[in-house]
C-alpha cells in the first residue's frame, strides 16, 4: 500500500546567493508552483505574493485538498532565518507536521537547496522526514562548478570530472581564485589558441556572473571578493530548428532523470527559460547521452540523492557540459514540478521570464484571458503565471499540444508584455 505523503514546501533563498542581490521575496514565492494536495507552503507575506496565491486558489486549487499556507512576516533574504528566530513560526510548523504524522502521513520536504538554517529548524520539528535535498557533506563536496575544470594553480592536475568521468567533454578553461590567477588563466588560454573567452562565477546562477572578456584587463572588473571564477573558452554553438542556440538541460530528482530533456532559451549569457521536449538532431541526442549516463552513474556512486541539473551546449554536434546545478532545484525544476501537479497530460511546454513588469497579477491574468491565452484546466493548455511579483520578477508557463504551438504562445505573450525572449 502506497504511503500517504504530506509535503512541507520551503523555497527560501540560500545564504550563498545573498551577494547576487536576488529579490528577498523571489525564491520563497515560487513555492506556490509546487503546492499540491496535502501540503504546507511557507510564504513571505508580501502583497504581490498574496495576490498570486489568490490566483492559484481561483484557477488551480479548486480540485486540490488540504493545501495550507503559513505567512512569514518581515522576511530577510532568507526565510529560514526568520523561522529559526521565531518561536511562533516554529510552533505553528511543528503542530501541523505532528498532526499530519498522527493522521498517518509520511513527511516530505521540498526546498531549493541545502541551507543550514533550514536544517537547524527542521531538525527541531521532532518528526521523521524525507528530504529532496542532498546533505551538507555531499553538497559542500560536489555542488560546485569548479568540478569541471582544473585550477590554474595546478594546471597539470586533472579536474574532478576528468578524473572520474573522462567521457564528459568540457570547454577549455581554468578555475581562478583572484585577479592574478584570472589573468594567468586568460593568457594560458590565449597561448592555447582560444579566440573567445568568458568568465563564469563559480556560484553564479541563471547567467548571473557570466562576462565576456575582450582583454585580460577585463578580469580586474570581476567581483573577486565574492566568488572564484572559471576563465573558459566560448565555443561557437550550433543552432536548432528555431534558429536559437542548440543546448540541452538534463533534470533529475533522487537519481531519476526527468524525460525528455529541455532546451534552454538564452538571451546572451542569461537563461530566460526552457522548452520541453528539447530540440535536437539524432547525432546530438546520441552524443549527449554518451556523456549523461556515465556522469549520472558516477554522481549516484558519490551518494547523490537530491534534485539537480546538467546544462550542455552543442558545437559541431558534440555535447559539452557547461554547467552543473547539483544539490539544488533550478527554474526548470519549478516548471516541471508545476506540470506534474497541475497538468495531467505530458504536454510540451515552455517557461520564460517576464521580469520587472509593472502590471499587477489581476491585470496580467485579464490580458491573458482576453487574448484566449489563459491556462484552462479543462483543455490542459494555455499560459499560467506560475510565479509573478509585480514590478519584480515573473515566470510564465505555456502548455500546448506541440512545441511549435507552445513557442507561438510564448511569442504572443512576449509581444503582449513587451518582453524580449529567445
Amino acid at each position: 500500500m502506497e504511503k500517504k505523503t504530506f509535503t512541507l514546501i520551503d523555497l527560501s533563498e540560500a545564504p550563498v546567493y545573498q551577494y547576487l542581490n536576488l529579490n528577498k521575496y523571489a525564491r520563497g514565492a515560487r513555492a506556490l508552483a509546487l503546492a499540491d494536495s496535502n501540503s504546507l507552503v511557507l510564504l513571505p507575506k508580501h502583497r504581490t505574493v498574496v495576490a498570486l496565491k489568490k490566483l492559484y486558489e481561483a484557477v488551480l486549487w479548486q480540485n486540490k485538498t488540504n493545501i495550507e499556507c503559513l505567512w512569514i512576516d518581515n522576511p530577510t533574504y532568507c526565510l529560514d532565518q526568520d523561522i529559526l528566530a521565531s518561536p511562533q513560526y516554529m510552533k505553528a510548523i511543528r503542530q501541523r507536521l505532528h498532526k499530519a504524522v498522527a493522521n498517518g502521513f509520511e513527511i516530505h520536504t521540498m526546498a531549493h537547496q541545502y541551507n543550514p538554517y533550514f536544517e537547524q529548524w527542521m531538525q527541531q520539528m521532532g518528526v521523521p522526514f524525507i528530504s529532496n535535498l542532498d546533505d551538507q557533506t555531499w553538497y559542500n563536496q560536489y555542488h560546485s562548478k569548479a568540478l569541471l575544470h582544473r585550477h590554474i594553480q595546478t594546471p597539470n592536475e586533472p579536474s574532478v570530472i576528468e578524473r572520474y568521468v573522462p567521457e564528459v567533454k568540457v570547454t577549455q578553461g581554468f578555475v581562478a581564485s583572484n585577479i592574478n590567477q584570472g589573468i594567468e588563466a586568460f593568457r594560458r588560454l590565449k597561448d592555447l589558441g582560444v579566440q573567445n573567452i568568458l568568465a563564469k562565477a563559480v556560484e553564479g546562477t541563471s547567467g548571473q556572473g557570466i562576462t565576456g572578456l575582450e582583454d585580460w584587463s577585463d578580469i580586474e572588473e570581476l567581483s573577486w571578493e565574492q566568488d572564484d571564477y572559471i576563465i573558459t573558452e566560448k565555443l561557437p554553438v550550433d543552432t536548432n530548428v528555431l534558429g536559437a542556440e542548440a543546448n540541452a538541460v538534463i533534470l533529475f530528482h533522487k537519481q531519476k532523470i526527468f524525460n525528455p530533456p529541455h532546451t534552454m532559451l538564452m538571451d546572451g549569457y542569461s537563461m530566460d527559460g526552457s522548452i520541453m521536449p528539447f530540440l535536437s538532431n539524432p547525432q546530438q541526442h546520441k552524443n549527449l547521452f554518451k556523456q549523461v549516463n556515465p556522469l549520472l552513474k558516477w554522481l549516484v556512486s558519490t551518494g547523490m540523492k537530491g534534485d539537480g541539473g546538467l546544462d550542455f551546449i552543442f558545437s559541431e554536434n558534440e555535447a559539452y557540459l557547461v554547467d552543473n546545478n547539483l544539490g539544488r532545484m533550478s527554474g526548470t525544476h519549478l516548471a516541471t514540478y508545476f506540470q506534474k501537479s497541475h497538468v495531467s497530460a505530458n504536454l510540451p511546454f515552455i517557461y520564460f521570464k517576464i521580469d520587472y513588469n509593472q502590471q499587477n497579477i489581476e491585470e496580467v491574468w485579464a490580458q491573458l484571458k482576453a487574448s484566449n491565452l489563459a491556462f484552462c484546466s479543462e483543455t490542459q493548455t494555455g499560459i499560467f503565471p506560475i510565479f509573478y511579483l509585480q514590478g519584480i520578477a515573473g515566470v510564465m508557463a505555456a502548455f500546448a499540444p506541440t512545441n511549435l504551438e507552445a513557442h507561438h504562445m510564448l511569442d504572443l505573450c512576449a509581444e503582449m508584455f513587451e518582453v524580449k525572449v529567445a
